[in-house]
């Protein structure tokens, strides 16, 4: 199963292909290690969209101003990037068969959050 997952503005969205012998999938969304949300789908619903979320990465710039406060004046002149926080997004799927039993699971792939 190949698990995408494309950034929204806020949020997540994710798509998989879809497994014949499945009922439901079950899909969760984690921080690091630690899963912070868990759906549920039908079948038929080969997606899953993550709203109302905000950057965890350190990374991601609401802002060309807010960006700029973030960079580290770098002796000699120059700037670097802001610094990674150590936290990232991340999703997987589980396909469930009539038997609750699961048949197939992606890994977990990493997400990004879209911010302005």
């Amino acid at each position: 199963m190949n698990l995408v997952c494309k950034p929204l503005m806020n949020g997540i969205m994710a798509y998989w292909d879809e497994v014949e012998d499945a009922v439901a999938y079950n899909i969760t969304l984690y921080i690091n290690e630690q899963a912070i949300s868990k759906r549920i789908n039908e079948r038929t619903e080969l997606y899953c969209t993550f709203t109302g979320l905000a950057a965890v990465d350190g990374v991601t710039r609401r802002t060309i101003s807010a960006a700029a406060r973030s960079t580290v004046n770098v002796v000699g002149g120059g700037y670097s990037s802001p610094q990674h926080s150590g936290y990232d997004y991340y999703v997987k799927v589980e396909a469930e068969n009539r038997n609750g039993e699961i048949i197939e699971s992606t890994d977990k792939v990493k997400c990004a959050v879209r911010e302005f």
